[in-house]
């Protein structure tokens, strides 16, 4: 406590500055802001887009996020010069350095030493995951900033008694759920940690109202969200639709047993390979014995779901951060050739995963009586809880988990290693730098092919381009879309399977058998295989 009354402001203030500083060159060398959509933020973009022409809130029927915050926070970087995916990812980037200076201010709140928390921060920072989402308009990282805020002023509140403090985590928490309704974890912790484990002052039912206001908000939500949905099709076969999701969500929260272990391998497949410094830097003989306890539930779990074929497989095709990609760009791309994989490979991989889960958590195994260490413990449980009954077993939802689960690390183990794991940091930024640049190279040529077409008058209505061209050309733009006979919009890619649509011109990773080609766009990858974008056209339509 002494350390935490008498820490300097101006040095955080100066750390801070050099974290946005790092931050910001690396931006400038990369230059990441295209003006194109990303995986799936042309759903989010849209609503921005509407908001600016015609001054009114409506969410897309195939966003899975209630994202109002989002949306307002991205028109206010797109009012000088008008709509474009370029402001929308500035405005993103913008909350990636706000949730690292947060992080790094959290770990200090947490009394981690300056040397593990600027570690900590590169480590969060330098996550492949993270860092190229950070460059797009998903809801992934503008949700999670928040997160970290909320737990920072949550943090602050309980240390100090401020009511002040209680109050801005509650605004930050609704400003989560704004932007993505799985922050739903935030409130609950909060009022879990005000319950039990701060005594009278956290009792008080005007601090309770407090820590309820969210959780009040998300109804608010959910009304509202009724009558400003823009309906487009029915979703509710539609994997993975928010309407697929409602409609299955009773099986999450009824059977959660059912899933369990894979949510569990899931987190430890995701964030098994990121933790790799914290192994090297951290791991010491005297959490050998927790390790062991950690390793054996994971192994037995990851031998019961190999011979179910139910197991999670890290760093493969389709996830953000996959061995042959940063981005899942290629992957959304028709005629995706996905790299042959060995069955034994994938088993060693979610192995090497689990050990290395399994090491680095082990020094947050133990017992506390810091009330905020136990927060972190409960926001790491809800949201994995989120995951657990919403389906969610994929890459970019687990680095939701990441911010908290490091936070426990750090504060309960030294870089005894500083070198080792500073370095391995380094590693990993450079991996996320190269992968981000191999990213930019295919989703510029993907564009170009898109552009290319365009000039010579080709509508977006006769352009196939598969999920994000298709996405933002025909779903989210309808007047460019093909109808059925209810008159829902039929989108290849997106609600409809290839061919449902005949389009005379196609975009694809591969020539095609019976297709023309009108032009091939090269690019050119570091770490993944450099190729050509094909832009086909039927022969009847030559």
């Amino acid at each position: 406590m002494e350390k935490y009354l008498t820490r300097s402001t101006a040095s955080l203030i100066k750390d801070c500055f050099w974290i946005v500083t790092i931050a910001v060159v690396i931006a400038l060398f990369l230059r990441p802001f295209q003006n194109t959509p990303f995986i799936d933020d042309w759903t989010y973009a849209w609503p921005v887009e509407h908001f600016l022409q015609t001054g009114e809130l409506r969410i897309l029927d195939w966003s899975t996020s209630v994202n109002v915050t989002q949306i307002l926070w991205g028109a206010l970087f797109c009012i000088p010069f008008g709509f474009s995916f370029t402001a929308l990812r500035i405005s993103t980037f913008v909350l990636s350095l706000g949730g690292l200076c947060g992080f790094y201010l959290l770990l200090r709140e947490l009394d981690v030493k300056r040397r593990g928390a600027l570690i900590g921060t590169a480590l969060l920072g330098a996550y492949p995951v993270y860092f190229v989402l950070s460059f797009s308009f998903m809801t992934d990282v503008p949700a999670l900033a928040l997160s970290i805020l909320f737990s920072l002023c949550a943090v602050k509140a309980v240390r100090g008694h401020q009511t002040w403090w209680l109050a801005m985590a509650s605004v930050l928490a609704v400003l989560a759920l704004g932007t993505r309704l799985t922050s739903i974890a935030l409130p609950f912790a909060l009022l879990a940690m005000l319950v039990l484990h701060t005594g009278e002052w956290g009792r008080n039912l005007g601090r309770i109202a407090i820590a309820l206001a969210p959780i009040a908000a998300v109804g608010v939500l959910s009304l509202w969200q009724s009558g400003h949905i823009e309906h487009r099709a029915d979703l509710k076969w539609i994997i993975p639709s928010p309407a697929w999701r409602v409609a299955n969500l009773k099986y999450g929260l009824l059977y959660p047993h059912r899933y369990l272990l894979v949510t569990i391998l899931s987190i430890a497949g995701a964030l098994g390979p990121v933790l790799l410094p914290c192994v090297a830097g951290q791991y010491r003989r005297v959490f050998l014995r927790r390790t062991l306890g950690i390793g054996i539930v994971l192994l037995a779990a990851l031998a019961i779901k190999v011979k179910q074929s139910e197991y999670y497989v890290p760093l493969t095709p389709g996830e953000t951060w996959a061995f042959s990609e940063l981005g899942a760009t290629e992957a959304l791309v028709a005629n995706f050739q996905q790299p042959p994989e060995s069955a034994q490979l994938r088993v060693i991989s979610a192995i090497v995963a689990a050990v290395l889960f399994a090491m680095a958590v082990a020094p947050a195994l133990r017992r506390t009586g810091d009330v905020c260490v136990r927060m972190l413990y409960w926001l790491f449980g809800f949201q994995a809880y989120v995951m657990l009954v919403l389906w969610l077993f994929f890459d970019r939802y687990g680095m939701g988990l990441l911010p908290f689960l490091l936070a426990l690390i750090l504060a309960s183990a030294e870089f005894v290693r500083p070198l080792i794991g500073g370095s391995l940091v380094a590693c990993l930024l450079a991996l996320s730098i190269v992968g981000t640049q191999d990213h930019l190279s295919y989703n510029a040529a993907l564009w170009r092919a898109v552009d290319h077409l365009r000039q010579h008058g080709v509508k977006p209505s006769d352009i196939d381009g598969w999920y994000v061209v298709n996405g933002w050309f025909q779903y989210a733009h309808p007047e460019n879309a093909a109808r059925d006979l209810k008159g829902d919009v039929i989108v290849p890619g997106v609600n409809a399977g290839p061919d449902s649509v005949l389009m005379p011109y196609r975009i694809s990773n591969t020539p095609i058998p019976g297709w023309s080609q009108f032009e091939a766009i090269p690019y050119r990858r570091r770490l993944g295989k450099s190729g050509l974008i094909y832009v086909l056209y039927r022969p009847a339509h030559s």
